[in-house]
């Protein structure tokens, strides 16, 4: 049984009152949904893989996803290239490396925005970005790989001519005996 003051007013107060509820706590939880997807984005490391960036680039665009949905704010693509930039200088690829490849990619920008003109290039920028520097890292993986296998064929000839001088050492030393 209703109270006796009950009326239509306090019905739509009360219903009213419990969306403004609903509302404030689902804006506040879409809130800190969105804050941990963009300190994912700030935070995420690339790891240098056969693969180049390809898993970054899925994880990053599954953020920027994430976030769309929420309706929140945007993960623009500038700040995911400007994060990817970090993370692959920040890799262990070597920031001399990691400078050649940056170099040559601002000059394909210039290159494309000339060729596209600024507006249209922007909504292109991303794709030609991703691309370069998949094709960029994993080259540079695979380089590494060669250099590490060419490293250690230089330390076992090292280590051959190595023992090779001790032995004439050990015979010099016993024939003087």
């Amino acid at each position: 049984m209703l109270p006796l003051n009950f009326t239509g007013r306090i019905a739509f107060e009360r219903i009213a009152f419990e969306h403004i509820e609903t509302k404030v706590k689902t804006d506040i939880i879409a809130t800190k949904v969105y804050c941990e997807l963009l300190q994912d984005v700030m935070d995420r490391t690339y790891v240098p893989n056969s693969n180049g960036s390809v898993q970054y680039f899925k994880d990053m665009k599954n953020d920027q996803f994430s976030a769309d949905i929420l309706g929140e704010s945007k993960i623009s693509n500038r700040l995911i290239i400007s994060m990817a930039n970090h993370g692959f200088n920040t890799c262990g690829h070597g920031k001399e490396r990691h400078a050649a490849i940056s170099d040559e990619w601002q000059k394909l920008d210039t290159a494309y925005k000339t060729a596209y003109g600024a507006d249209d290039y922007l909504e292109t920028k991303f794709g030609w970005f991703q691309t370069y520097y998949n094709k960029s890292l994993k080259a540079l993986y695979d380089q590494r790989d060669t250099d590490t296998k060419h490293q250690a064929h230089q330390a076992s000839a090292i280590e051959g001519q190595m023992t090779d001088m001790e032995s004439k050492l050990q015979n010099i030393l016993q024939s003087h005996r």
